[in-house]
């Protein structure tokens, strides 16, 4: 049985690019369905999409998930890299900046997100800056993911067996509750549903090797295509954010969840390298944590110029994308502390 120091021992340049484009590709994913949403356009593939797009993120966190020296010194990390970013992210962009907005241009921001509401939203998961949700359920997933393996191993030294057990029970468990529509505040019933993904990420990463060259690699270009086709045949409608699972079947979301990944990450094997979707995979907390606001501004200028929506959605998508070449050096140069570029609480 492969061990976690042999194999990321053997994490070449060439894989660490590789999983940097498909952060991009994941988070350029994100950015086209709220730009889409925003000019209320749609698009091909857009629900098969849907199924796959945040799983691929759980599993790419849990890729490189570590236990450090402990669990002490493991949730000082997870703070620095995920809820001081989620903190301030939200105080800048769901607080001060709908509030600011209102009284600049009042009718630029919906009334709900306003006032005592603007401070509450979290908790009734109604964030003026939506995606930034997924940070507090990373955080949640990777505090719930170390508890579970840290369960495992006192139950028996071949760990990964009631590790893989007890994570999909209890994303079943949130599965259930999506399905019957029973809400967990913070988005912690999303955290139960997303756990077997997070986990899927620490399997492959610790006991396979189809992630590194292997003898595999010349049957990506069939393989490939068969795991598109899986999940537009099987994928059902669902929303992660608000584990709105009524209309879907737990054997398509896991399913299409997994293989759909799979098609992304091996794509992206292929590939190695594209060069602006491989820059921004670098700096993806970024560009989740600011897009939802920067892309309001070229919108609001488009609908003025009564330009084509569908037209608009693709010229906001490209000014977005390329605006990161200049805001992510920015953001690494002044706000390091707050978009997990150096910690601010001492590790």
């Amino acid at each position: 049985m492969a061990t976690t120091t042999n194999n990321v021992s053997s994490i070449t340049k060439e894989r660490i690019e590789y999983i940097d484009l498909a952060k991009g590709l994941c988070i350029s994913l994100v950015l086209l369905r709220h730009v889409a949403t925003m000019f209320k356009v749609s698009y091909p593939f857009a629900e098969e999409m849907t199924i796959f797009r945040m799983p691929l993120y759980f599993v790419l966190s849990g890729l490189f998930f570590k236990e450090y020296s402990g669990f002490s010194n493991f949730f000082k990390r997870k703070i620095n890299k995920l809820l001081i970013p989620f903190f301030a992210f939200y105080i800048l962009f769901s607080i001060i900046f709908p509030n600011l907005m209102s009284v600049i241009a009042p009718d630029f921001i919906p009334l709900n997100h306003l006032g005592m509401k603007s401070l509450t939203g979290i908790y009734y998961e109604k964030s003026y800056n939506i995606p930034i949700w997924f940070l507090l359920c990373l955080f949640f997933d990777n505090v719930l993911f170390y508890l579970v393996l840290l369960l495992s191993k006192k139950i028996t030294k071949h760990y990964i067996y009631p590790l893989a057990i007890f994570s999909l029970a209890i994303g079943v468990g949130g599965f259930v509750l999506g399905y019957n529509v029973i809400n967990i505040p913070f988005y912690l019933d999303t955290t139960m549903t997303c756990l077997p993904f997070f986990c899927l990420g620490y399997i492959l990463m610790n006991y396979t090797k189809i992630l590194v060259k292997n003898s595999f690699d010349k049957y990506l270009p069939f393989f490939v295509p068969l795991c598109f086709l899986f999940v537009y045949f099987f994928a059902k409608p669902l929303e992660y954010e608000s584990n709105d699972l009524d209309s879907a079947t737990m054997f398509s979301m896991y399913s299409c969840g997994v293989i759909g990944t799979l098609g992304i990450l091996f794509l992206a094997k292929m590939l190695k390298r594209l060069p602006l979707f491989s820059y921004i995979g670098q700096y993806s907390i970024m560009i989740l944590c600011t897009h939802y606001i920067l892309m309001k501004f070229p919108y609001a200028l488009l609908v003025r110029l009564h330009i084509l929506p569908s037209l608009s959605m693709i010229i906001t998508l490209v000014i977005l994308l390329l605006s990161y070449y200049a805001f992510i050096p920015l953001m690494k140069r002044f706000m390091p502390h707050i978009t997990a570029q150096k910690n601010l609480i001492r590790v």
